[in-house]
């Protein structure tokens, strides 16, 4: 019981270390199951940098989880952004969608909208 709570102290106390959600986030996203994910981990890299990565088929949700969570849906706009690579579209951008902008481009793409994405919110995160 000690250890869970020193775990939990160290995880609120390093969230606000580096902040609650990343300003650049790559998201890394391979064979969901209908239900979701069977190993999701998210990753500071920095103090405004982390990795989101989404693997194999299991029933959890690809988020960032903290506090506060993104503006917007990572894995969606990670899928979108894939499919839309697939399919011969561009492969980096800027979306705004409401309060919200940010800048992407496609690191890696493995197919089906599976692959990588970064992105770098400008603004709305906030």
């Amino acid at each position: 019981m000690l250890k869970a709570n020193i775990v939990v102290i160290l995880f609120f106390c390093s969230s606000f270390a580096y902040g609650t959600i990343p300003e650049r986030i790559n998201c890394y996203k391979n064979d969901k199951g209908p239900s979701g994910y069977r190993v999701v981990t998210q990753t500071w890299e920095s103090d405004t940098q982390g990795k989101l990565t989404c693997n194999y088929p299991g029933y959890e949700v690809c988020k960032w989880s903290s506090s506060i969570n993104y503006p917007i849906d990572i894995e969606l706009f990670t899928g979108l952004i894939l499919s839309e690579f697939e399919a011969g579209g561009n492969n980096s951008g800027t979306m705004v969608i409401g309060a919200v902008s940010f800048k992407y481009w496609v690191v890696q793409s493995l197919g089906n909208s599976n692959g990588e994405v970064a992105f770098h919110f400008t603004t709305g995160i906030n």
